[in-house]
């Protein structure tokens, strides 16, 4: 109908966001490939020139880079210190995603 709205209610996740700049054998990341927490759980994604986005619970960790149905690589991450009562920012870094 013209003119309709639908009210849609959205799941979000909260987290404390990352963009990591990666590379592997020398070239960037592949485009699409999913981006997993220590537990497994899918926290991003590559995007364009191998920067992969992730939204992570922990100011820490080792992150897992599907590259194909085969092969995988890790990254690790320490997100800097932020004041307590402060929203998460941003925080960028460049990085080799190894075995």
């Amino acid at each position: 109908h013209y003119g309709a709205i639908v009210k849609v209610n959205y799941k979000t996740r909260r987290g404390l966001p990352l963009l990591i700049n990666g590379r592997w054998n020398g070239r960037p990341l592949p485009f699409g490939s999913e981006v997993l927490d220590q537990k497994g759980n899918v926290v991003g994604s590559v995007g364009q020139a191998g920067q992969a986005y992730a939204l992570v619970e922990e100011e820490r960790g080792k992150l897992t880079v599907r590259l194909n149905a085969s092969e995988s690589c890790l990254i690790a991450y320490t997100r800097a210190p932020e004041p307590k009562d402060s929203k998460p920012s941003l925080q960028s870094f460049s990085a080799t995603c190894s075995r």
